[in-house]
This record gives C-alpha cells, sequence and structure tokens, in this order.
C-alpha cells in the first residue's frame, strides 16, 4: 500500500494525543509498547518500547495496519500539507542536486531498513551537508557508517562542494 506516497515527506508520531493529522498513526500508537510511529511514501516504521516484545507487539500492530487498509481509510487526514521547505534554499541549484540525489538513490536505500533521511542544511563554507535521520536510523549506531560510507561518498562523487554529512540531533 502507499502509505503517504510523493506528496508528504515522512510523517514522525510520538503522542497518541496528537495525531490530528493522522489516524492510522493514532490507531498504531494505541497498541501497548509503540512508542513511535513513522509515516513514510510506502512504509510504516515502528518503533519499540525498550521494555516490550517485538513478537508479541509485532502481531498486533500488523493486525491495526491491516485493519485500516481494508477499511478503505485514508492514512493521514484530507488537506494535510508539507511543510515550507528548510532554510528557504530551494532556489539554489546545488541544493537542488543534493536534494534530487538524496531522493533518488540513497532515501530508497534507507526506507528499506525501515527508516529515513531528509536534507536539513548545507553550510557552503564548511562543505557540511546536515540530514534528519528518521525512523529506525534515528539513533542507530549504525546510522554513523551509512552516513560517512554511502551518503557522503555518493554525494561527494557527483558535488564536490559536499564534504561532510551529518545528522541532525532530534
Amino acid at each position: 500500500h502507499a502509505v503517504l506516497g510523493d506528496t508528504l515527506p515522512p510523517m514522525k508520531f510520538v503522542d497518541k494525543f496528537e495525531c490530528e493529522d493522522s489516524k492510522l498513526a493514532g490507531a498504531i500508537l494505541k497498541v501497548r509498547g509503540v512508542q513511535e510511529v513513522l509515516l513514510g511514501a510506502s512504509h510504516v516504521t515502528v518503533t519499540k518500547s525498550e521494555r516490550a516484545d517485538w513478537d508479541m507487539l509485532s502481531a498486533n500492530v500488523q493486525t491495526v495496519v491491516d485493519q485500516f487498509f481494508t477499511a478503505g481509510l485514508s492514512p493521514v487526514e484530507e488537506g494535510v500539507t508539507p511543510p515550507p521547505p528548510e532554510g528557504g534554499d530551494d532556489d539554489d541549484p546545488l541544493i537542488l542536486q543534493i536534494k534530487d540525489l538524496l531522493k533518488e538513490y540513497i532515501q530508497p536505500l534507507v526506507q528499506e531498513d525501515g527508516g529515513d533521511i531528509l536534507y536539513h542544511s548545507f553550510d557552503a563554507e564548511s562543505g557540511v551537508l546536515w540530514v534528519d535521520m528518521r525512523g529506525s536510523c534515528d539513533g542507530c549506531p549504525s546510522s554513523t557508517g551509512t552516513l560517512k560510507d554511502a551518503v557522503l561518498r555518493l554525494l561527494a562523487h557527483h558535488l564536490p562542494e559536499v564534504q561532510d554529512v551529518k545528522a541532525i540531533s532530534a
């Protein structure tokens, strides 16, 4: 199933009482042991609390998701619009290239592992690209390796202006 499709950026939810934009996220967060929900273009990532047993939790989450889509409900409320672009630098050709490379090559790989990576900002003086790691990538120890090995290598190959990639702290 398409979840958000290509029109909205990934949406993160951590409080079942603050899910007015997504009934799906609210329903999943009501499952005991669910700590966070990330809705992506074509995936849902669930982060469990430390004490929760994933074997018990996954069946309940899967039931909620299956029933939601079987009922034909929309994952997000009608009229939800993407936030304005970060930093207002969408007219900069370099930034557009960075975003295109992230979207075309990096995001699909990261999303396969239940996470997401979003452009945050670029410091042209230092060459540092700041990205927002979400879902299973947020706080994951191997995400630093992903940033250095995959993201930096790909971007620096195509855009020598990018000297380093760092994740913002949520």
